[in-house]
């Protein structure tokens, strides 16, 4: 659905008044998207659902996803400390094991992806023939 200039600059106003330091509050949030669906200003259905998309975006970002073709053990804390450090004290971290990696890890935050395993550089080598 395509959007004009004026619904997406309200749906943007609209997603930063629900951060709070950064990060989305709920409470905002729930209150700001009541005050929409009661008001019904025009436009409200595409402000809504850019609303929803940019929220999608910001909670993507603080969830972090790493896979592993072996468990961790104590590697885990000092790897929850270097993507905290690097992402903010906010991100929810959850390790996957994943044999078909073959070895090294893979991490997944938001949109970003840093892909170390064995498995991405056997086929990396694999396309280059």
């Amino acid at each position: 659905m395509k959007i004009n200039r004026e619904a997406r600059n309200m749906a943007k106003k609209l997603y930063n008044s629900c951060l709070v330091g950064g990060l989305i509050d709920e409470d905002r949030t729930k209150k700001t998207v009541a005050y929409l669906v009661e008001k019904k200003p025009r436009n409200y259905f595409p402000i809504l659902n850019r609303m929803k998309k940019l929220i999608s975006l910001k909670l993507a970002e603080s969830a972090a996803v790493v896979e592993s073709a072996a468990p961790l053990g104590a590697e885990e804390q000092v790897l929850s400390g270097k993507i905290r450090e690097r992402f903010g004290s906010h991100v929810k971290i959850r390790f996957v094991q994943k044999p078909e990696l073959l070895g090294g890890l893979r991490i997944t935050v938001g949109s970003q992806v840093w892909d170390g395993s064995i498995r991405y550089r056997l086929n990396t080598l694999e396309n280059s023939f």
